[in-house]
C-alpha cells in the first residue's frame, strides 16, 4: 500500500487547523504546529511533502518561517503554500520571492483548497523524481493526465503527450514550426486570463503567477472544442518552470452558471445590482483607462402602474420581460443593462463625445416606443441620462439620472433628458 502524502499545517487559529485536518484526514496524514519555530521542529522530524503556512504568527510569522525552511537546500523544492487573507499585490509578490509556490485564501472554498494541494503535491512528486534522467522525466510528465510543459514563458522546451494530443501536433519540432507558446492558443475572453490582459512583451507566466489563485485561468481552444484549464507552475531549474494545465471546464461551467443566476435578474435576465455593486468600479477605470466617459441613463416605463391594475402582474411581468429584450436589441454592443427595480432600469454606456448620448437615448426611446408589446400594445418610456465626473461618488451619479427621468415625465413622458 503506497504510503500517504504528509501535510504540515501551520496556523495559531485552531479553527482553520481543524477545517483542514476535518477536509484532508482521510486522504493524507497531517502534521500540526501553531507557529514558526514548531513548524522548523516538525520538518527536522517528519518527512514532509507540503507546507501550509500562516502568514500572521506569534513568536515567528510565515515570512519568517519560509526564510529559514528555504536556507537548507534539502527544502529548496518543498512546496510552501500560504494562507491568507491578505488581498494586496506587495503581500504577494514578497511571498512569491521568498519562495511560496501559491497562496490559498481565507475563508477556504473547500474545492479549491482540494484542487490546489492535490496539484501542488503531484507536482512536488514530479520534481523529487527529477534526479532521474531527463528521458525518464519525458515518461513520467507523458504519464499524466494533465497537459504539463516545461518553459521559460517565452520558449516550450518540453511538452508531454497529453498536450500533442489535445493540440493535435505530431511532437514538438512541428509545434515549433509555427508556433513559440502554447500562451498563443489562449482565447481573449474577458473571464479568463490571455495576452491582451497583459502589457505587450510581459512574461505571461510572471503575470499569471501574481494572479489570485481563481484567476489562473485560462481558456483554450482546439479543432473541436474550447476547454477551461487552471494553471499551476512550479520551479524546475533557474530558467524553467513546470506548468500543470488541469482541465476544470465542467467545474468553471457550472461557477458560470452560478454567477449568472447571482448576477442577472430572475425575471428578466437583465443583470442586477449585485452586477452593478461588484463592476462599476472596474467599468470607470476601463474607461477612463481608454480616454472615453461613463454615463448613467435610468429608464422608467410610463405608466406602467396601469399595465398591473388593467392587466394583472402576469401581463406586467411579460411587458418587462419584452422591454428588456427591445433594449437589448437595439442598444450597443458594450451598453449594460440593469434593473433597478420595479420598472426602472439603468443603462451603463461608455461615450466617446458627451454630445453622443443624447442621440443614443433617443434611439433607445423610439425603439421602445414602436414596440408592438404583447395584450397592451404600444408603451413608452421616460429616459434621464447623465455623464459620471470624475472622483464623485456614483450613487451621486445615479440620483441626476434619475431626477433627469422625473424632468422627463414633466414634459410629457416618453422624453430623453440630459442633465
Amino acid at each position: 500500500m503506497q504510503n500517504k502524502n504528509t501535510i504540515l499545517v501551520v496556523d495559531d487559529q485552531s479553527i482553520n487547523i481543524d477545517f483542514i485536518v476535518t477536509n484532508f484526514k482521510d486522504k493524507y496524514s497531517i502534521k500540526v504546529a501553531s507557529n514558526g519555530k514548531m513548524a522548523l521542529k516538525v520538518l527536522d522530524k517528519f518527512e514532509i511533502d507540503l507546507v501550509l503556512l500562516d502568514i500572521q504568527m506569534p513568536i515567528m510569522d510565515g515570512y519568517e518561517t519560509i526564510k529559514e525552511i528555504k536556507k537548507q537546500d534539502r527544502f529548496k523544492d518543498l512546496p510552501v503554500v500560504f494562507l491568507t487573507a491578505k488581498a494586496d499585490n506587495d503581500s504577494l509578490i514578497k511571498g512569491f520571492e521568498l519562495g511560496a509556490r501559491d497562496y490559498i485564501r481565507k475563508p477556504f472554498n473547500t474545492k479549491e483548497l482540494n484542487v490546489r494541494v492535490n496539484n501542488h503535491l503531484e507536482t512536488y512528486k514530479l520534481i523529487k523524481r527529477l534526479e532521474l534522467s531527463y528521458k525518464n522525466l519525458e515518461k513520467l510528465l507523458d504519464s499524466q493526465a494533465n497537459i504539463v510543459i516545461l518553459t521559460n514563458g517565452e520558449e516550450l522546451k518540453f511538452a508531454n503527450r497529453k498536450f500533442f494530443e489535445f493540440l493535435n501536433f505530431e511532437n514538438l519540432e512541428k509545434f515549433k514550426e509555427k508556433h513559440k507558446c502554447i500562451c498563443e492558443f489562449f482565447i481573449e475572453d474577458e473571464n479568463f486570463f490571455h495576452l491582451k490582459k497583459i502589457e505587450e512583451g510581459a512574461n505571461w507566466l510572471d503575470e499569471i503567477s501574481l494572479l489570485e489563485d481563481s484567476q489562473r485561468v485560462v481558456l483554450i481552444k482546439n479543432e473541436t472544442k474550447e476547454l477551461a484549464f487552471s494553471v499551476s507552475i512550479n520551479q524546475y531549474d533557474i530558467d524553467t518552470m513546470i506548468v500543470n494545465f488541469t482541465d476544470i471546464s465542467e467545474t468553471f461551467n457550472q461557477k458560470m452558471i452560478l454567477e449568472k443566476k447571482i448576477l442577472h435578474d430572475k425575471l428578466t435576465n437583465a443583470y442586477n445590482r449585485e452586477f452593478f455593486d461588484q463592476n462599476y468600479k472596474k467599468f470607470i477605470s476601463e474607461y477612463s483607462s481608454s480616454n472615453s466617459k461613463l454615463a448613467i441613463a435610468m429608464l422608467d416605463i410610463d405608466h406602467f402602474k396601469l399595465v398591473n391594475d388593467n392587466y394583472g402582474h402576469d401581463i406586467g411581468d411579460q411587458v418587462l420581460i419584452q422591454f428588456v429584450d427591445t433594449l437589448h436589441k437595439n442598444s450597443r454592443k458594450n451598453d449594460i443593462l440593469v434593473r433597478w427595480g420595479g420598472e426602472e432600469f439603468i443603462m451603463i454606456l461608455k461615450i466617446d463625445e458627451a454630445s453622443n448620448l443624447q442621440k443614443i437615448l433617443e434611439s433607445l426611446r423610439k425603439s421602445i416606443e414602436s414596440f408592438d408589446f404583447n395584450i397592451v400594445g404600444h408603451k413608452t418610456c421616460s429616459i434621464g441620462g447623465t455623464i459620471y465626473l470624475e472622483n464623485e461618488d456614483i450613487l451621486k451619479t445615479i440620483k441626476r439620472a434619475d431626477e433627469a427621468v422625473y424632468k422627463a415625465k414633466g414634459l410629457g413622458r416618453n422624453k430623453v433628458v440630459i442633465v
